[in-house]
């Protein structure tokens, strides 16, 4: 069952849905992940750079067919202006040499036809011809990615009927609600060896294996929510996964070549989900979902949390991971964040305790951009709403941390004002 729902999922994504996972299986075989593209302008027809393990260097162009064969109109549309730059231009990075010899490769989802494949022929045979037979364009198919997963996935991936059943339920579901984070981090206990026969320690590698592996069924448990651009939940999922991958090296005192590799990418896909959600925050016109009525009760919830998702990704920007290329687009992020969390800082509504890390990070991000004592002054004005609504003998007493807005609105007097 778990390769069909492999196969499936392959079918359906497009390149941001298995370009992480793809990153997963290199580094479990070895690979050092050098870049991720965030799919800028500048990336210059390099999606992944990667050193393999014999210190060569590669580089990576990823298209999603939906599992289809990719037509010659469609190669030459969609990528012919993109080859060039991925073989002939030597990868640019910090970390490489120029014009350091480099492996160049056209990844999908799907297959090539007849005419795609004498087309890539044909173009090798030219680099031969003209003297450069080491410019040569490799490819990577959907069998080949699904033989990498299956891989990673034996004796790993759930094999009991329940666990089976909470990854099915996330992989069908909508993809617009809230991560279900309970089920998410349920599917995680049961492919990481938090626990294991006798409590026998599990070996490094195997650890790093499931670690590997964990990351691919993260991916695919969360496919709704990426392909609905679902960036909460999927900053959400990719969060909970690094939680827990910590977790399991501490638990087993895992030295850091063991999990560091997933751990940057899960960041790189954390960052990326921020600049997502960014990026369609700039493009509304305003914030409210369905109907405005409707909507009333709800909307302070949602402006709160997204004001600390946006504090967060305001810090990470003044100190952020390496990011060797960054569109312009981008560039406008720190303007807008700045307007942003400075206009809403103080319409927080504290519908219970899981709002304090957003609050937090609300507090630091301020006391980045604003040199005067208004960030305090905010700060202890929430923590004076927090120990007014849970003083002895209130009706109104905040609900714990482990509680979420959903499960607690429905039992909570709101007011117009937003407080308790």
């Amino acid at each position: 069952m778990i390769e069909r729902l492999l196969e499936n999922w392959l079918d359906k994504a497009n390149e941001r849905s298995f370009q992480l996972p793809f990153c997963q299986a290199l580094a479990a075989n070895g690979h050092t992940i050098l870049h991720i593209s965030r799919h800028c302008g500048m990336e210059l027809g390099k999606d992944i750079i990667s050193i393999d393990p014999e210190g060569v260097i590669c580089a990576y162009q990823l298209k999603g067919v939906g599992g289809r064969k990719m037509t010659l109109n469609q190669w030459r549309e969609q990528l012919g202006n993109q080859i060039s730059p991925l073989v002939m231009q030597s990868v640019v990075h910090p970390s490489i040499p120029d014009s350091t010899p480099h492996h160049a490769y056209v990844v999908t989802n799907g297959e090539f036809n007849e005419e795609v494949l004498y087309e890539i022929a044909t173009w090798n045979k030219a680099r031969i011809d003209d003297g450069m037979p080491n410019r040569q364009l490799k490819t990577i198919v959907k069998g080949e990615m699904l033989d990498m997963f299956k891989i990673l996935q034996t004796d790993f991936w759930p094999t009991e009927l329940d666990d089976a059943k909470t990854l099915l339920e996330l992989y069908l579901a909508h993809g617009t609600g809230p991560l279900p984070k309970e089920k998410l981090g349920k599917l995680f206990l049961s492919v990481l060896p938090f626990k294991t026969k006798a409590d026998e320690q599990p070996t490094k590698t195997a650890c790093s294996r499931a670690i590997a592996s964990c990351g691919i069924l993260c991916s695919l448990a969360i496919c709704s929510f990426i392909n609905r651009n679902n960036h909460c939940a999927e900053f959400e999922a990719w969060t909970l996964y690094f939680c827990y991958v910590l977790g399991l090296a501490e638990k087993w005192n895992l030295p850091e070549p063991f999990w560091k590799a997933e751990l940057e990418l899960a960041s790189n896909a954390m960052y990326g989900a921020l600049k997502g959600c960014c990026d369609e925050l700039m493009n509304r016109a305003h914030f409210v979902e369905t109907d405005p009525l409707a909507d009333k009760g709800i909307y302070d919830v949602r402006m709160t949390y997204l004001l600390g998702l946006m504090s967060v990704y305001g810090l990470w920007r003044h100190d952020p991971p390496k990011i060797p290329w960054d569109n312009d687009k981008a560039l406008n992020h720190d303007g807008f964040l700045r307007i942003f969390c400075s206009e809403r800082k103080t319409q927080v509504h504290i519908w219970g305790e899981a709002v304090v890390p957003g609050l937090i990070a609300t507090y630091l991000y301020q006391r980045r951009i604003d040199p005067t004592p208004a960030p305090d002054d905010l700060l202890m004005k929430h923590l004076e709403d927090i120990i007014r609504a849970n003083q002895p003998g209130t009706e109104y007493a905040l609900a714990s941390p482990y509680y979420e807005a959903e499960a607690v609105l429905p039992y909570t007097w709101i007011r117009s004002s937003g407080t308790w």
